[in-house]
Parts: structure tokens; sequence; C-alpha cells
């Protein structure tokens, strides 16, 4: 057995389990990649290395399926001292919320006060500017028309009376 493919397989299991307790799924990794390939070019192009993660993920979980399932595999030599280290990195990342996933979400969160209109003074004025922003022109268009249904109704009540007063 090539001690190097048994050092990455309990490597990569150590990361796939710590995922997978982030996610709260079996197939942790997986996961992780699936959650990266999800986010829009513009929410991750400020950070650095985003695809260069990706690639290496889906390789190195390529590798790792093919320890898994084929036969023989660990016999042959199927990976490299490197890629054991870049593995053992990635998890140390993780846990210091260096990881392209924690960036994403750290770079949201300092980003947000910068989204913030340069008309509006006060937080409280944001948060309800923010809430009218989330109406849909659906919502809008629905709006507009119970006003102008009450407004009809009110010329036709104000006409009938009209007309009552002046037959009177």
């Amino acid at each position: 057995m090539n001690r190097l493919n048994y050092t990455f397989f309990e490597e990569f299991k150590r990361l796939d389990k710590l995922c997978g307790q982030l996610y709260r799924a079996q197939n942790g990794v997986t996961h992780y990649i699936d959650n990266m390939k999800t986010v829009p070019v513009n929410n991750y192009r400020y950070i650095s290395g985003w695809n260069s993660d990706l690639k290496e993920l889906i390789r190195l979980r390529h590798i790792r399926n093919y320890l898994a399932h084929t036969e023989g595999a660990f016999e042959e030599e199927n990976c490299t001292q490197k890629d054991i280290d870049w593995v053992r990195g990635f998890y140390n990342r993780i846990l210091h919320q260096s990881d392209p996933i924690a960036l994403l979400h750290q770079n949201s969160i300092i980003r947000r006060p910068i989204e913030k209109p340069f008309y509006i003074n006060s937080q409280k004025n944001y948060q309800q500017n923010k809430e009218i922003k989330n109406f849909s022109w659906k919502d809008i268009f629905f709006a507009i028309s119970i006003a102008a249904v009450i407004c009809i109704a009110a010329v036709i009540i104000i006409s009938i009376g009209i007309i009552m007063y002046v037959s009177l």
C-alpha cells in the first residue's frame, strides 16, 4: 500500500468531515464545491484564489473517489505530498475562516455599509429604505389599484350625495 495514498485519503476524510459539519450533511467537500459553484462571479471576484481553490478541490475529490472506488488504487501512486499538504492547508484555512466561503461571507459583511445610499443619513432610514426596495412592481401596482378603487368609490359616494341634496 502506498503510504502517500493512505495519508491523502485520511486527510481528505478529515476535511470532508469538517465540511460535512459545516453543512450538516454527508459528502461535505461536495457540498462545499457545489456552494462555490452557485456563487455569482460578481460576489467572488475580489476573493483571491477562488477559482484555483475550486479547481483544486474538484481535482482532489476526484483522486479521493478514485482511491475509494477503484480496486488496487492504493497500490499505485495517485497523489503527492503536495496534494496532502494542500488538503491539510485547506482544512486549516476553514478552521481559521480564511477559506473562500468564509472570505465571501466576510466580504459581504464588510461591503454592506458601502452599499448604503449616499442620501440616507441614519441607520433607521437606511433600514426603512431597504424594506421599501423589497417591494416588487406587482406589489406597487396592486397598491395603486386599491387606491384608485377607493378614490372612485369616494367620487361615486360624493356624487350620489350631491344628487340627493340637489333633488331635495
